[in-house]
């Protein structure tokens, strides 16, 4: 898998807490062994705003943050997003993922491809759809 990909908060929690069936979570491993894990910065905020976190949800967080491509939200992604939320309505946090995925050629690991499948040139990846 030599493409990069951008992991949804969703995502990166259901891997965390390790509630992904296994076909999933062998794609998601799949995907973390080959390519580095990357997320918006918005994801970070996420998840460490987890309101039910443990101190020990916190130290997995911490570990695997440490270990992720992180991207801030810079004027490019700022751009695109503010158009994603004209165009179709989407919340400012899942604007800003999108926007980052689509800026950086990414494509967006989500279990909210739903939401996110009328957007042009945006590629996505829901590991809970079987292959």
């Amino acid at each position: 898998m030599n493409q990069a990909y951008l992991w949804d908060t969703n995502i990166a929690v259901y891997y965390l807490q390790q509630q992904l069936p296994p076909y999933a979570e062998k794609v998601l491993d799949e995907i973390a062994q080959s390519t580095r894990i990357c997320f918006s910065i918005i994801t970070e905020i996420e998840l460490f705003g987890w309101k039910t976190a443990t101190p020990f949800d916190f130290d997995l967080i911490s570990l695997f943050v440490d270990l992720c491509l992180l991207f801030e939200v810079d004027k490019d992604i700022r751009k695109k997003a503010a158009e994603l939320r004209r165009r179709h309505n989407l919340e400012l946090l899942d604007a800003i993922i999108v926007a980052t995925a689509i800026v950086h050629g990414m494509t967006l690991i989500t279990n909210n491809t739903v939401d996110f499948a009328a957007i042009e040139n945006l590629r996505l990846l829901n590991p809970f759809d079987p292959q």
